[in-house]
């Protein structure tokens, strides 16, 4: 709870009298991790909470030759341990541990890495794992910052204080988990 300090002049003398009063909007801000630039929406927007990809394509819209979104995939062979690029003219061996076919595309059965996207299925998790709401499954938003956040009515599963609580982020990487996890 955020106290301040209100002071009151009598008129006519050099008597103050001072209360304290609590700072509501300084609490929740406190209770939400912002700092002093964070401020909640006021009312619902759908415009108002954009993934950094569509704010870049936004910005993009009216520019008659857009430049894409700067995203590094990278290809990875899940049997082979091969390096993701091959430039130069592979050799019949070095060509089948290929993880790009001659035109730059992964071959069938390569793992792509990409960025998260709005919508993605994730697991998060606070340790120790007492209970099996400690483990609990999200929809990924995107925001800006190199911080995890979520609502506030689920601090209770996680007995998160926000005061430094360490938190993993698992991402569901097959359609099959997807799906069990949405259940």
């Amino acid at each position: 709870m955020v106290v301040r300090p209100l002071i009151n002049r009598v008129e006519g003398s050099d008597l103050t009298e001072t209360s304290y009063i609590v700072d509501d909007e300084e609490t929740l801000r406190n209770l939400r991790g912002e700092d002093e630039y964070g401020h909640p929406l006021a009312e619902d927007d759908p415009r108002a909470v954009l993934h950094y990809r569509w704010m870049h394509e936004l910005a993009q819209a009216d520019n008659p030759d857009p430049e894409p979104f700067p995203e590094h995939l990278e290809i990875r062979c899940p049997h082979c341990g091969s390096p993701a690029d091959d430039y130069d003219m592979p050799t019949p061996v070095e060509d089948r541990l290929s993880t790009v076919d001659i035109r730059g595309n992964p071959k069938p059965g390569m793992q792509v890495e990409r960025h998260l996207i709005d919508g993605d299925v994730a697991i998060f998790n606070r340790q120790p794992s007492l209970h099996r709401m400690s483990m609990m499954v999200h929809e990924v938003r995107v925001m800006e910052g190199h911080t995890f956040r979520f609502n506030l009515a689920v601090c209770t599963p996680y007995n998160a204080d926000f005061d430094g609580d360490e938190m993993n982020l698992h991402v569901i990487q097959s359609e099959e988990a997807r799906a069990e996890a949405k259940i």
